[in-house]
């Protein structure tokens, strides 16, 4: 056998491996997913102007399929940089939202912007300062940076991340173990993005964000907009 057809094979093998031993996992995948697309469409139909939150969103959206597409297929560091791109694109859009002349420049390539500036600078908005009294407002920014931090370690060649075991064999394989640590920080990036979406624009409350919210911090957000 050919090394192109081994490739091949241990291919397959992961994909079916993750199939038949992840099937519930990925099946809260697609359904979150899901409910985060109704949340996009309802800044739609309420906010179509907003075209720079609205575009970045859609990117948002994609970067989940590649990162599904890749952890099921035992690209496992790939599938976390996706979800680093994920928060942080949903960070960016708040912030292009606000300056969508930033926008603009931003996608031709002529600007750079750092995650933890924008991050900071969102939180100065008055969209967000007026959930201060928020119990977990404060910590909500911590949360979404360190979880910036933990996603890049698995993408800038860390050599305590699981690339790690993976050195020596060569060929794909299925780890059950990284699925899981995926699978975890992605209900993460989720429910952040709900979050923040949520704060910025609570206009859009619905079933879907009281799905992807933790209960405590969406009773918390209830209690304060009624």
């Amino acid at each position: 056998m050919n090394e192109i057809n081994i490739v091949m094979d241990n291919g397959i093998n992961v994909f079916l491996n993750t199939l038949s031993q992840k099937q519930i996992e990925i099946e809260v995948y697609y359904k979150y997913s899901s409910l985060f697309k109704e949340i996009i469409n309802d800044i739609y139909l309420n906010y179509p102007t907003k075209q720079s939150i609205l575009n970045t969103l859609v990117e948002v959206c994609l970067n989940f399929e590649h990162s599904i597409f890749c952890v099921v297929n035992g690209f496992y560091e790939n599938s976390m940089d996706s979800l680093r791109k994920s928060i942080e694109l949903v960070v960016f859009g708040i912030y292009f939202d606000k300056h969508p002349g930033l926008y603009t420049t931003w996608l031709s390539g002529r600007s750079e912007f750092g995650f933890k500036q924008k991050l900071n600078e969102i939180y100065t908005f008055s969209e967000l300062g007026r959930w201060a009294n928020l119990s977990f407002f404060n910590s909500l920014n911590d949360d979404i940076y360190r979880l910036f931090q933990e996603l890049s370690s698995y993408t800038h060649s860390n050599p305590t991340k699981w690339q790690q075991s993976q050195r020596y064999t060569n060929h794909l394989e299925f780890l059950s173990d990284s699925f899981d640590i995926w699978f975890n920080d992605y209900k993460i990036v989720i429910e952040y993005s709900t979050t923040l979406l949520l704060l910025y624009l609570p206009e859009i409350v619905n079933q879907a964000s009281s799905v992807l919210i933790d209960h405590a911090r969406f009773e918390d957000i209830m209690n304060n907009i009624l």
